[in-house]
């Protein structure tokens, strides 16, 4: 194990140094709150009522980087819907508005669980807040869990960046009060991971080894978005990563057993949490890996992240029944800018997944597959346990059967 580990960090030395110059080049550190649909874990069901499956743990890994960053401070995570339903809505281009108001969520409170584990693992005290159960209704309350966000926000006069990486629920509660309030000011940008651009414009979706991957982001809450982009005079600076555009950066096996070759509560959880979206990337999509969408997205907000930027006009458009996001390049000093593809085909950011053929082969590749390694870097950056908790013998951050099994084990008479 020693020697795995020494050929890992060996291999991330130049991450490091990649890291320090990006912060050095900037001494200030930017105020970020991100919305997000942690679900990593969790067997549920999403807003296409799809049967309960292992849900899309991107959001963690993406989470635990923007916590490492040394150039951001996250200022709290806004957790919603989305990957996992509270509610089953239809999503058709027909669909009635929804009603105004919140409802209750058990999956939704699990997901603000397993954030706020992801914030104690990487030794933060960032706020966690309970967000949207359903969709955007644009005459109803922001859940309270929003409101608490939205004062953090005002309470500090440097503005923010808002990220979405879920649903936009969230950002266009934000973006609505705070337009009511006249303090959009303090929003220094809004990012949201959704749309199709360049040969994806038209479609609902793009195609992955032949199988649709829908735009789910958008699509889980298109009324958020309808409002944000077609109703609203007061949108902020605003960049859109489109779906075709988040597609680069491969997590296999292979990386969760480097996570597990650590030998850590954290970072064991995390593996063990990852490899049943693995599997069902395999078998829906024939492919031995998940991507890392949200990182990707995360790394479009970064200055100097490589990525070819244009500004573009957002419509949503009826496809074989189901709306879609489609953006289109625009004359420049358009509102929106869209974050297109990565531009660099090389490191440091090296834009086509690699397949390892084992760990070491992965722990000896410095230059390929640069976003897993970075995702990789971030659980490492996260050393610290969880707090304890009683019952929870094997400190995996949770109580179930694997404790009982411990309890069991040791049952009888005490020496």
């Amino acid at each position: 194990m020693p020697l795995r580990l020494s050929s890992f960090f060996t291999a991330l030395a130049m991450l490091l140094i990649f890291t320090s110059v990006r912060a050095d080049a900037d001494d200030s550190r930017r105020r970020v709150l991100i919305c997000a649909d942690v679900a990593m874990g969790l067997d549920c069901t999403n807003v296409f009522d799809s049967p309960p499956s292992a849900a899309d743990p991107d959001d963690a890994w993406a989470l635990a980087w923007a916590l490492n960053h040394p150039g951001w401070d996250v200022v709290g995570v806004v957790v919603s819907f989305g990957n996992c339903a509270c509610e089953t809505p239809s999503t058709s281009c027909d669909a009635p508005a929804p009603e105004p108001g919140q409802v209750p969520c058990e999956i939704l409170d699990r997901k603000v669980e397993i954030t706020r584990w992801v914030v104690e693992a990487c030794g933060r005290e960032t706020p966690v807040h309970r967000g949207a159960s359903r969709r955007f209704a644009v005459d109803g309350p922001a859940p309270d869990g929003t409101l608490e966000a939205l004062e953090s926000v005002l309470a500090d006069p440097e503005p923010v960046t808002i990220i979405g990486i879920g649903p936009a629920t969230d950002p266009a509660y934000l973006v609505r009060d705070l337009g009511i309030m006249g303090r959009l000011d303090r929003v220094e940008r809004l990012v949201l991971e959704m749309g199709q651009i360049g040969p994806w414009a038209g479609r609902a979706g793009f195609l992955i080894n032949g199988n649709p991957v829908s735009d789910y982001n958008f699509r889980g809450d298109p009324d958020a978005a309808r409002w944000l982009f077609e109703t609203t005079d007061e949108l902020p600076e605003t960049t859109l990563v489109p779906y075709n555009a988040v597609r680069f950066g491969y997590i296999t096996e292979p990386g969760l057993d480097l996570l597990a070759a650590v030998d850590r509560a954290t970072t064991d959880r995390v593996a063990a949490d990852s490899r049943a979206w693995i599997e069902k990337w395999l078998g829906i999509f024939g492919e031995p890996g998940f991507h890392l969408w949200d990182l990707v997205c995360m790394l479009a907000v970064v200055e100097g992240a490589e990525f070819d930027t244009v500004p573009v006009d957002a419509a949503i458009e009826c496809i074989d029944g189901n709306p879609s996001l489609q953006l289109t390049e625009a004359a420049r000093g358009a509102r929106i800018t869209c974050a297109r593809h990565l531009a660099a085909m090389g490191p440091p950011l090296l834009s086509q997944p690699v397949i390892f053929a084992s760990a070491e082969a992965a722990a000896g590749t410095s230059d390929q597959n640069m976003i897993a390694q970075l995702a990789l870097k971030a659980w490492l950056d996260c050393p610290v346990t969880p707090i304890e908790c009683a019952g929870d013998l094997n400190g995996d951050g949770r109580v179930d059967a694997a404790d009982l099994g411990m309890l069991i084990g040791m049952w009888g008479v005490c020496p």
